[in-house]
């Protein structure tokens, strides 16, 4: 047996032997040691081993612990010390006031720079997912319009947006403008478009907006060259090929005034 292998190499006497708790004597971690040098030396991988090991502090462990515990688990000395390899730049604005919170943030959360690294990926792709679903709702958003002021490039669907976005800019202010280009950016409110959008309309019908798209205000020359464009121009809603098409009637009843400004009966 090994213990008595060992207790034989170390000159150890019956009385010795005998105060040697039992268990320990047929302890299994014993069998590889022949003799006392053997022993010393497993003593000694030992307490090297607990001098390496990382012990978690208790939960009223002292600052100056978790601080020793980090720093073996490799996080740097200070914020400013991980070497960032930011992913994705191309796709990903890494701001400086951006990158000093994930730094000051994970430093005193302890992460090492493998675990900085998986947080700033993580982070990465959840803007990016989350820009896929705003382009998403933008698409979805100029659909709907679509299907009632035709297409994006039409004159129907311009003077519209043209119209929202006068009433926004005279009615809105600035604070709402800004509101209003993130919603529209956001893709998600075309319901909010369409809405600003007949109000813009009606106002315009009084010549509240002015500007482009109202007739309001045009004097009878003018009036005549903005026809001549619209005959000139194939793609204007205005034309019969574009009978049943979303914004069609609409562009009529534009033209027609137009006409009248033209040529006021006598």
């Amino acid at each position: 047996m090994a213990f008595e292998d060992l207790s034989k190499s170390m000159g150890l006497s019956a009385e010795q032997i005998a105060s040697i708790p039992e268990d320990l004597r047929n302890e299994k971690s014993l069998e590889p040691i022949k003799d006392f040098s053997g022993l010393v030396k497993s003593f000694s991988d030992g307490q090297k081993f607990i001098g390496s090991s990382i012990r978690i502090p208790k939960d009223d462990a002292k600052p100056e612990e978790w601080t020793a515990i980090h720093t073996k688990l490799g996080r740097p000395e200070s914020p400013d010390k991980y070497n960032l390899v930011l992913p994705r730049p191309e796709k990903i604005d890494w701001q400086d006031d951006k990158l000093k919170m994930f730094r000051e943030a994970g430093h005193k959360l302890g992460f090492n720079h493998n675990q900085m690294h998986g947080v700033l990926d993580l982070y990465a792709d959840m803007v990016e997912e989350g820009d896929k679903l705003i382009k998403a709702g933008k698409d979805s958003a100029l659909q709907e319009l679509e299907k009632d002021w035709g297409p994006q490039q039409s004159a129907g669907y311009q003077r519209n947006m043209a119209l929202v976005g006068r009433a926004v800019d005279i009615y809105g202010g600035l604070e709402t403008k800004a509101f209003f280009n993130a919603v529209t950016e956001a893709g998600n409110h075309p319901l909010l478009v369409r809405m600003i959008a007949k109000m813009a309309a009606d106002l315009d019908e009084a010549d509240y907006l002015g500007g482009e798209g109202s007739t309001g205000g045009v004097t009878p020359d003018e009036a005549k060259a903005q026809i001549a464009e619209i005959n000139r121009n194939p793609n204007d809603l205005y034309h019969a090929k574009f009978d049943g098409k979303p914004g069609h009637n609409e562009r009529v009843a534009e033209v027609e005034k137009l006409y009248q400004l033209a040529y006021p009966r006598a």
